[in-house]
């Protein structure tokens, strides 16, 4: 009808005719749609109870796109929903970002579709290095399980504990990379590896993967750089994500990962030849923009705040101040934790 949210059509335009796919979702509810313009989020609809998609079905969603002064004015959605399951626990879901035109619609309604499917994961049978060098599949990684991991402030290898061990509850194509030492890493929807021609971790996904072909990446096996040779597509499989503790980063058939949902507290560091990180440069960036305290900001979330803490929320005021996220994202990453 296009008054669900409390607008009218024709109190602005243009307007996003968001058509939410469920893909291979079995069943998701969908709770807000976040609307960003460059690094700003210029809108929030909070929708009603009761607007689901599944496998099987899509909803249509109208969103008033806020004032614009551009024609061609690029924006990119974040869309939150929760997918109840007696298996999963963690939720809400977010999709990941993708930056679209408006284009030359500004006195019409614009068609816009959303597939809510995307994760930052590890494809089932990827083997994870533990802290004494064995292996172990990603889906028999537990939480508390000690693994190895890279210490950048140290500059070393180190170990830590699996703070949460991410499960999806359906499966998905991974994307099959297979480096110049024969090595194959599988992953699902996007996640990230250190690339050496910067020392930053980049996002690796099925949109830009041929960007990165002939790309190093580093090999924490061989502690060498090593080539992104190919890539193809996997049948669908189960799919797992682990967090360690205050490195975020694991090991995973050798390659060095990241997921990419916590990349830009990890990108903050200015990494030397052996990946450490510059001390100084960190200190200053400290004293320049402080450190977030998440216990002070965010008060409510007592039940999680150990885990916020070892995700490296310490440094979101320098992920903000080097401008690797917008300061509005602070509240938008609190919405999740509230629903988490």
């Amino acid at each position: 009808t296009g008054n669900s949210a409390g607008f009218t059509l024709n109190q602005f335009l243009p307007v996003l005719k968001i058509t939410i796919i469920g893909g291979q979702i079995k069943n998701a509810n969908l709770d807000s749609i976040n609307y960003f313009v460059g690094e700003t989020q210029k809108a929030k609809m909070t929708l009603p109870a009761g607007i689901t998609v599944t496998t099987s079905n899509t909803a249509s969603i109208y969103f008033p796109v806020p004032q614009t002064n551009s024609q061609d004015e690029a924006f990119s959605l974040i869309i939150y929903y929760t997918e109840p399951s007696p298996e999963f626990e963690h939720n809400p879901y977010k999709t990941q970002t993708t930056t679209y035109n408006l284009g030359a619609h500004m006195n019409e309604v614009v068609n816009f579709d959303a597939v809510i499917s995307l994760f930052t994961c590890l494809a089932a049978g990827t083997r994870i290095t533990m802290a004494d060098g064995t292996t172990k599949k990603v889906e028999d990684i537990q939480e508390g399980d000690l693994v190895r991991t890279f210490d950048h402030e140290a500059g070393k290898f180190s170990s830590a504990p699996i703070c949460l061990a991410w499960k999806g509850n359906h499966q998905e194509s991974p994307l099959c990379l297979t480096f110049a030492s024969g090595k194959t890493l599988s992953i699902v929807g996007t996640h990230d590896l250190l690339l050496e021609n910067t020392r930053k971790y980049v996002r690796i996904n099925e949109d830009n993967v041929t960007n990165y072909v002939g790309k190093r990446f580093y090999n924490a096996e061989t502690g060498n750089w090593d080539a992104l040779v190919s890539y193809k597509k996997g049948e669908p499989v189960d799919y797992y994500c682990p967090y360690t503790k205050g490195h975020i980063n694991c090991i995973a058939e050798g390659m060095l990962t990241l997921p990419d949902d916590v990349d830009y507290l990890v990108n903050i560091y200015e990494l030397d030849e052996n990946l450490k990180a510059d001390a100084n440069q960190l200190a200053a960036d400290i004293a320049k923009y402080g450190l977030f305290d998440v216990v002070k900001e965010w008060p409510e979330l007592t039940r999680y705040h150990q885990l916020i803490e070892d995700l490296g929320s310490r440094y979101y005021y320098i992920s903000i101040g080097k401008g690797l996220i917008p300061e509005s994202y602070l509240e938008v990453d609190r919405d999740y934790w509230k629903n988490f």
